[in-house]
């Protein structure tokens, strides 16, 4: 087997999430919360074009999350979310909070 440098077989195959894939994921995160403020999020993620705008919708969910739930939770959804994020956002910026 040949020396490789670049990433493994498994990361070489991955394959990158599609936006509605990626919408649906976040939207199913918090699906068991209600009330304006979810449903103004559920909106804003529907009207996303690109995926950073959802990645930076990961605030307000924290938000919401916390508020109805508690941080921990918050924080425990939103890592979940991470891969979905993946070959979209850099790396560097994919940490668990």
């Amino acid at each position: 087997m040949p020396f490789r440098l670049s990433k493994s077989r498994d990361e070489d195959q991955k394959t990158k999430m599609s936006m509605s894939e990626i919408k649906l994921k976040v939207e199913l995160s918090f699906q068991d919360l209600e009330g304006t403020a979810a449903d103004s999020l559920r909106y804003k993620i529907r009207g996303a074009r690109e995926v950073k705008e959802l990645w930076m919708l990961r605030t307000d969910m924290h938000q919401l999350v916390s508020r109805a739930l508690s941080q921990q939770e918050a924080a425990k959804r939103i890592n979940a979310l991470l891969p979905c994020f993946e070959q979209w956002i850099p790396a560097r910026s994919l940490v668990k909070i």
